[in-house]
């Protein structure tokens, strides 16, 4: 009998405890972002290359059309070749220009890489321009 009502009484303040929770009405995870209300989350910039954030474009082949038409918009550009390789897309570009000095060849780079980069800025980007 003696041990029944130890039993009780220990299982009584376990329940009791585990029943009593904070004045405020705020649990151990108010620290962590409210889920309930995402738009409140201040000024919190979203990261592109997170995997949340692709939506209907997500996919090798919709990232390689997408390179390709980046790449394509700056003038005089024709594209070769696009290479996914994970976290780095390689792109090889032909220009009008036909012969180019290493100066020009580098503005030609810097030009699409900047585009594509607008478009999928979740890759880090090659290009090589022939």
């Amino acid at each position: 009998m003696k041990y029944h009502v130890t039993a009780i009484m220990i299982f009584t303040a376990i329940l009791l405890a585990a029943c009593g929770g904070d004045e405020q009405g705020q649990g151990p995870t108010q620290d962590l972002m409210d889920t309930e209300h995402p738009e409140e989350r201040g000024s919190q910039i979203d990261n592109p290359r997170t995997i949340n954030n692709v939506g209907d474009s997500w996919g090798l082949k919709q990232d390689r059309e997408k390179v390709r038409q980046a790449a394509e918009s700056v003038p005089g550009v024709e594209v070769e070749r696009v290479i996914l390789e994970g976290p780095i897309v390689r792109v090889t570009a032909n220009v009008d220009n036909g012969r180019l000095a290493d100066g020009e060849r580098e503005e030609w780079e810097e030009q699409i890489e900047q585009a594509i980069y607008r478009a999928v800025p979740r890759y880090d980007i090659e290009v090589r321009v022939r």
